[in-house]
């Protein structure tokens, strides 16, 4: 397939078009799970800044995550993390809803 940068929604900066990509990608999973995006395209690229050669998969590679699980994806709340802190907090969030979950049932 030939690149056609010309098309491009970004106009034909390959690094703009490879972040419009990741936060359209970005936006399609929020949406997915039913979470409600308030983050614009150029929010999303001031929250990354210069740390967006950082991105990655490894664990001290950053991810973007919410703040406040309960509130939508905006520039308030949002921040970047290594994947290691966000694995951990993932697990927390679990393990509070898990408690909660067994309050409720032990409750009935």
């Amino acid at each position: 397939m030939t690149s056609r940068p010309h098309t491009w929604i970004t106009g034909p900066d390959p690094l703009r078009h490879e972040q419009y990509t990741a936060w359209s990608r970005t936006r399609a999973q929020a949406h997915h799970r039913g979470e409600t995006w308030q983050l614009s395209f150029d929010h999303w690229v001031e929250i990354w800044g210069s740390n967006w050669t950082r991105r990655g998969r490894h664990c001290d590679d950053l991810v973007l995550m919410k703040q406040d699980w309960q509130q939508p994806w905006s520039k308030q709340n949002c921040e970047l993390v290594d994947r290691d802190t966000f694995h951990q907090r993932q697990a927390e969030i679990k393990r509070q809803r898990k408690a909660i979950r067994h309050e409720q049932g032990s409750q009935v």
